[in-house]
């Protein structure tokens, strides 16, 4: 309740005098309008005073209330200070209120108090600024004396002293309007209420001074008491717009941008560099007569705080200098980052010089780490680190990306260089390495990237390199080079994954089916459902090209619900035209463990009014490998619930005879890769004789998948195999051709055909 109360008394204030003055007076009109005499001028800014001390209150006030702007506001309250300092002058020693007459300490502090207020301006109007930082207050002080020099020296100068020094102050009030209008057209100060005020303060300012000077250059034996009264109002108006509820807003800086040595030399140069030359001319020049007084102080404040900023200035260049070192370098090792190989790949590509880049990773670190602890780790790592860096002087860089992942730079090179690179860094790693008192010996896996002109930036070579690593990881090998043609992290792959994140959201996913045919009576007892995908640029694309991005990018559940939903809708449909046909699902083994796919998959087929008999869930072998316990548990709810469970891909996988006997399966379906050639292949012969002798034996059908010629096909039929699907049955057709696909196969001829 405070604030509105001084704020209210303030605006009271002005009502008062002006009140008291018209009444006392016969004629308020000529009062208000015509030029009155020194001892009512006098009456009235006597009157005004406590509107000013109110203000000040109010300041303090808003001052102790918002430090982010303390600084500003305490070069406002200054301001406040030096008019009613001006105002006490003129009425107690002056004997009554003058136009400013700047060879007087009452025009000194006029043009003082005009130049914190543009100080006042310039720093409220920056964004970001930290009142209790140092830099803060010294710019303030620089400023501040700056802007008081600056109007010390105009209205120092001699035409300013021989002339009517009216004008001067309007123009000087005039350049204050300028700044809030530029910080408003640059988007320093946001368009908002205390902007306004401003304006609208200073215009009022500008408004009485310039009738002031009408009245001087006339010469007038006085000026209307309404031009005080206006001055208060405009000084209130000021006040209010300094007393903003609202903060600053403050576009909050880039936490991850970190300045260069270059970039963090001197902050603040032309900050400094300005009010430093108007505080040496105003020293040069100082104004004669009592105003000298008042233009010395500002002067060697700004001189003073320019010397502070200074020092801190280059304080803060060496500390951003050292913070810059250290974060282009590793910790542990003492070589260049992560950060430091991005810095010079750039500058090398934008500059069109060829750089190779070999990466490595060290096998085996982690077992150090976990055994002997990261303290010892960190030793090891300090130990490859500094036996990379001696083993090729003539690299760019050696880096440690992380963990213990270790990078080089190698300029001019080629791909056969990069190998014996390899080769002979390999050698280094592996010599042995004294810790914790033992003799440890590591190994390293490499992959390279020779010089290529079309990488786009040193983020994309890393990229490559890391691919390589992959690679060379995956094959069991200890270096391999980066290859385009086996990148599976293009720009088209992600570009692919995000529309069929969209195709997904758009139904652009269809089902396909596969027969399957029984052997022993030549009928379709049963079908696959495969998944296509209509790409409206592409055409019809297979599963092999997407599947994969789906996994990669989180996509399968939604896809796998796809899939349910389409199956279970022809499935009814098929139902309800008599055609009982079992359908066969592909479930991917994380939506078989941890998702709620089998659980949708019950509701969709009891929502349909099916039975779950209607649908054999195709697992495969991997399933059971990532946890058995809970493969278990999810087969027997689908046994329970009615679905048969088919193992997909059997043989491929790392087969176990236990999963089998502790498992409540029906089906067995082998890979194609034994079917294959068959008729030709003995061994591939007895082991699918053999797999189904064992299905038979435990109850289980057996299925035969990659039928591609009638020779295989009779084959199977000798060795028992049950179904049997692939090209030479049929291939994959959309749901609405599989009724008549069936229809045609039930016919004389073509049931004899399939019994040959």
């Amino acid at each position: 309740m405070l604030d509105p109360a001084l704020t209210l008394g303030a605006w009271a204030c002005l009502v008062v005098p002006f009140a008291v003055v018209l009444a006392g007076t016969d004629a308020p009109a000529e009062l208000i309008l015509r030029p009155t005499g020194s001892a009512t001028r006098a009456q009235v800014e006597f009157l005004l005073g406590p509107a000013f001390l109110l203000a000040i209150a109010r300041l303090v006030r808003q001052i102790i209330r918002v430090p982010e702007r303390r600084a500003a506001l305490v070069l406002l309250l200054i301001t406040f200070c030096q008019w009613l300092a001006t105002s006490a002058y003129s009425s107690v020693v002056l004997g009554s209120p003058q136009p400013t007459d700047f060879r007087s300490v009452s025009g000194a502090l006029v043009a003082a108090g005009l130049g914190s207020l543009a100080a006042y301006l310039f720093l409220d109007g920056r964004r970001g600024s930290a009142a209790s930082a140092l830099p803060v207050w010294l710019d303030a002080a620089m400023a501040s004396g700056g802007a008081i020099s600056l109007s010390s020296l105009i209205v120092g100068s001699p035409w300013a002293i021989d002339a009517v020094a009216q004008p001067v102050v309007v123009t000087l009030e005039i350049g204050c309007l300028l700044i809030v209008v530029t910080q408003l057209l640059l988007g320093h100060r946001p368009v908002e209420r205390s902007a306004l005020l401003l304006l609208a303060g200073l215009s009022a300012m500008i408004t009485c001074d310039s009738l002031l000077a009408w009245f001087v250059l006339h010469d007038s034996p006085g000026y209307p008491v309404i031009l005080d009264i206006a001055w208060g109002v405009a000084g209130l108006i000021l006040m209010a717009a300094g007393c903003r509820a609202e903060s600053p807003r403050v576009t909050p800086p880039d936490a991850a941008a970190l300045p260069s040595p270059a970039t963090a030399a001197v902050p603040g140069t032309a900050l400094t560099l300005i009010p430093v030359i108007i505080a040496t001319l105003t020293l040069s020049f100082l104004p004669p007569g009592p105003s000298r007084a008042v233009a010395l102080g500002p002067a060697l404040l700004t001189l003073a705080a320019a010397g502070a900023r200074l020092v801190l200035g280059l304080h803060t260049a060496r500390g951003a200098a050292e913070a810059y070192r250290r974060s282009l370098t590793d910790d542990v090792t003492g070589l260049p980052n992560r950060r430091a190989v991005l810095v010079e790949l750039d500058q090398r590509l934008h500059g069109q010089r060829p750089v190779g880049l070999m990466m490595l990773d060290l096998n085996g670190f982690a077992e150090v780490n976990d055994t002997l602890g990261h303290l010892s780790g960190d030793e090891m790592l300090r130990a490859v680190g500094t036996r990379l860096r001696d083993a090729e002087p003539g690299a760019l860089a050696v880096a440690r990306l992380g963990a213990d992942e270790f990078c080089l730079l190698v300029p001019d090179t080629s791909a056969e260089e990069l190998s014996d690179l390899a080769t002979r860094l390999r050698a280094v790693v592996r010599q042995p390495v004294v810790i914790a008192g033992l003799s440890l010996t590591l190994d390293a896996t490499f992959g390279a990237v020779a010089p290529d002109p079309a990488a786009r930036d040193g983020g994309d070579l890393l990229r490559r390199g890391d691919i390589a690593l992959a690679q060379a990881r995956a094959a069991g090998l200890p270096y391999a080079a980066y290859d385009p043609e086996r990148d599976t992290f293009s720009r088209g792959r992600l570009q692919l994954a995000d529309e069929l994140r969209r195709a997904i959201a758009e139904d652009q996913l269809e089902l396909w089916y596969q027969p399957q045919l029984d052997l022993a009576s030549g009928t379709v007892p049963s079908v696959e459902a495969l998944v296509r995908w209509r790409h409206p640029q592409r055409g019809l694309i297979p599963p092999g090209e997407f599947l994969d991005l789906a996994r990669r990018f989180g996509l399968m559940p939604a896809l796998t619900e796809i899939t349910m939903r389409l199956a279970v809708r022809d499935a009814a449909s098929w139902q309800s035209a008599g055609m009982p046909l079992r359908v066969a699902l592909n479930v991917a083994p994380a939506e078989l463990l941890t998702g709620d796919s089998m659980a949708l998959l019950r509701d969709l087929v009891t929502e349909a009014g099916l039975s779950g008999e209607v649908f054999v869930v195709e697992v495969t072998e991997d399933t059971f490998l990532a946890d058995r316990e809970r493969a278990q548990a999810v087969i027997r709810d689908l046994r329970e619930a009615g679905f048969d469970v088919s193992v997909d891909d059997y043989g491929t996988g790392f087969s176990s005879l236990s999963y089998l006997r502790d498992l409540s399966l029906c089906e067995l379906k082998v890979d194609r890769t034994f079917i294959a050639a068959i008729d030709r292949n003995e061994r591939s012969a007895a082991i699918v004789s053999t797999t189904t002798a064992l299905a038979h034996a435990l109850g289980l059908r057996i299925v035969a998948e990659g039928v591609e010629s009638a020779e295989a096909l009779t084959t199977l039929r000798r060795l028992g195999v049950d179904l049997v699907q692939g090209y030479h049955v049929a291939r994959p057709m959309p749901a609405p051709d599989v009724a008549g696909w069936v229809a045609a196969l039930a016919s004389p001829d073509r049931a004899h055909a399939t019994h040959r």
